[in-house]
């Protein structure tokens, strides 16, 4: 018996809706960091900073053990 398939279109559904979510938090952050900080543009700098480096971080080490994966999707998916 064949797994159950998903349709593509579900993918990027779940694809453009974490991006909008990533992008409310950024936000959200940012918000509540300039009232921290006293300025926008330092709030700004930080979340875009601490977001950059997270994904800099996140590429490398994703480099680097997903090689041994045999396939990736179900992995990326969390399965």
């Amino acid at each position: 018996m064949a797994p159950p398939q998903f349709p593509r279109y579900a993918f990027y559904l779940l694809f453009v809706a974490s991006g909008f979510a990533g992008l409310i938090y950024e936000s959200v952050w940012t918000h509540y960091l300039k009232l921290y900080l006293g300025h926008a543009a330092y709030a700004q700098s930080l979340v875009l900073i601490v977001f950059m480096g997270g994904m800099a971080l996140g590429a490398a080490f994703c480099a680097r053990f997903s090689t041994r994966i045999r396939n990736p999707l179900p992995a990326y998916a969390g399965d």
